[in-house]
């Protein structure tokens, strides 16, 4: 009989330089390799470079004293990458002369009784450091005699005897430090003990746990100088063979600090979620949550806004080059500042100073962004206020002279081209004298009401002062400015004006591109608009 078919180890035999010149059909089942793929080559071809050294260094020795290998412990690759320990027994061989010939053994998978022993030993390991280096607390807690919690039992009367006979059996050095004790104190200590502020509380928490059979639970304790602490704890209860309860094991820590921290934390929240206007969105921009303040200003509810996307609290004037500039800002990791006008729920508005940051998370990857806004719609009003002609509402000299250095300043720098239109009431002198300043007020606020109907959304127009009125034109050539000019012109001159009936007006136009000085401009659309009052009134005059 070939008793290596029926061996569940692999039988092997190498030659005197330790290649294999015979091994087993059991191989194939161990390490995956046909008998032949071995033959001729050495266990160490088989190794990882380290545990060769290792294993060669051993049978070195074997082959030198030509003394049996005695389960020598080592590490094989399978064929599919796998790693497998096996126990390797052999005696040397002989010829009929005594020369030596070789090793013949066998080599028995031991991989999963290995990483079993490895397992408990770790286990035993760990449970020694947390024991003795954890921060939380560990304790077991056993009874005096096991007893059967179950339903048939009188569980009130064997809470009795838990609360008596439960006691202290381990305990590390941080449970002590949370208890301010010493070990001698802790050991013995009873569930009556621990719940002496409040057997009533303890008995509820200790018959849910034996109930459950694990709890999970915050509870406030007294330390052993009488001071109080808020613990949290992990238990688990533990049982004989037989189902039998022996006691508990427990983890907890003190988290005193914790529960003051999340209070004032929370505290601190809720005083950002009243007074703050700030909103957080997905990177899809769908808002995932939204202050309380802000709802409070904008008048939607916080439900009306989750899962909306961001826009809808953007006004018309946040135009989609804004929103891309924004978004290309905040995708790249920066922070975006600047002033946003938005829109409420009835349609009002709110200006708000803002900025929109990135949220990371631990690897530097992009998850959300938030929103801190800063209400400033009293400050845009005071200073709409200040560049506001409070007769028409139109903007006032200072806004349209800053406008137009601005405008001076972009055509220096880029040449970018604009224009100014500069008109004026004619014989708005004979209104007010024949039907009197109240009339003349409104005449120049009807004016001002046609003219702003038929300006571009870009033109910045106002009053220059008195009678005068201003048309800043940027983008603008001058043929742009002279057909701008021409249709306001003709819109006046078609209106009805109540009380007067027709009003005209006379136009100067002039472009950047006619001068090289901001004063020099204005000089030019002056002496335009005097050329059209000198030549007829009601018409356009390009400045020279």
């Amino acid at each position: 009989m070939d008793y290596t078919k029926s061996s569940s180890d692999w039988v092997w035999e190498v030659n005197k330089e330790g290649e294999y010149v015979y091994v087993s059909g059991k191989v194939k089942e161990i390490i995956g390799y046909e008998p032949a793929d071995l033959l001729g080559k050495t266990p160490f071809a088989f190794m990882s470079e380290k545990e060769a050294k290792r294993v060669k260094s051993e049978f070195e020795k074997y082959f030198i004293d030509r003394k049996p290998i005695d389960d020598l412990e080592n590490w094989i690759i399978a064929k599919d990458g796998e790693e497998i320990c096996v126990m390797t027994s052999g005696i040397p061989i002989f010829d009929l002369n005594g020369e030596f010939k070789g090793f013949r053994g066998v080599d028995k998978d031991i991989t999963d009784l290995v990483k079993a022993r490895e397992a408990l030993s770790e286990s035993k390991e760990l449970l020694d450091l947390f024991f003795n280096q954890s921060l939380d607390g560990f304790f077991f807690m056993m009874l005096d005699e096991p007893i059967y919690w179950n339903e048939e039992a009188d569980k009130e009367k064997l809470l009795d005897y838990v609360f008596e006979h439960q006691r202290v059996t381990k305990v590390n050095k941080s449970m002590l430090d949370q208890y301010l004790a010493k070990e001698d104190d802790f050991i013995g200590f009873t569930p009556k003990d621990f719940f002496e502020h409040d057997i009533s509380a303890g008995r509820k928490v200790w018959r849910n746990l034996l109930d459950e059979g694990r709890m999970k639970i915050d509870t406030v304790e007294k330390r052993f100088d009488g001071s109080s602490m808020v613990v949290t704890g992990d238990y688990i209860c533990l049982y004989a063979k037989d189902g039998a309860l022996t006691g508990h094991f427990g983890v907890q820590r003190d988290v005193t600090l914790e529960r003051d921290a999340e209070e004032n934390l929370a505290r601190y929240v809720n005083i950002i979620d009243e007074n703050v206007l700030n909103t957080q969105v997905d990177l899809e921009g769908n808002i995932t949550y939204v202050s309380k303040a802000l709802c409070d200003v904008s008048g939607y509810t916080k439900e009306e806004l989750i899962g909306e996307k961001v826009e809808i609290l953007g006004h018309e004037e946040m135009t989609p080059e804004i929103y891309a500039e924004i978004w290309s800002t905040i995708k790249s990791g920066e922070s975006w500042v600047g002033e946003t006008i938005n829109k409420k729920k009835d349609g009002g508005i709110f200006w708000a100073d803002t900025t929109i940051a990135a949220l990371k998370n631990r690897d530097g990857e992009i998850y959300s962004y938030m929103s801190v806004r800063q209400d400033i719609t009293d400050k845009k009003e005071v200073e709409k206020l200040s560049i506001t002609d409070r007769l028409t509402g139109i903007y006032n000299r200072l806004k349209l002279d800053s406008t137009i250095q601005e405008e001076y300043q972009r055509f220096i720098r880029y040449n970018e081209p604009a224009s100014i239109i500069l008109f004026d009431i004619d014989h708005f002198k004979a209104v007010n004298d024949t039907y009197g300043h109240l009339i003349g007020d409104y005449v120049l606020q009807e004016l001002s009401r046609v003219t702003k109907l038929h300006v571009r959304k870009t033109d910045v127009f106002g009053r220059w002062g008195g009678e005068e009125f201003l048309v800043i034109c940027p983008h603008t050539n001058i043929d742009g400015a002279l057909q701008l000019a021409e249709k306001i012109r003709e819109e006046i001159a078609g209106h009805n004006f109540e009380h007067v009936d027709k009003i005209t007006a006379s136009f100067g136009v002039a472009s950047l591109e006619n001068t090289s000085e901001y004063d020099q401009l204005l000089k030019k659309v002056d002496d335009a608009l005097y050329e059209a009052k000198k030549t007829g009134r009601n018409k356009v005059c390009i400045a020279k």
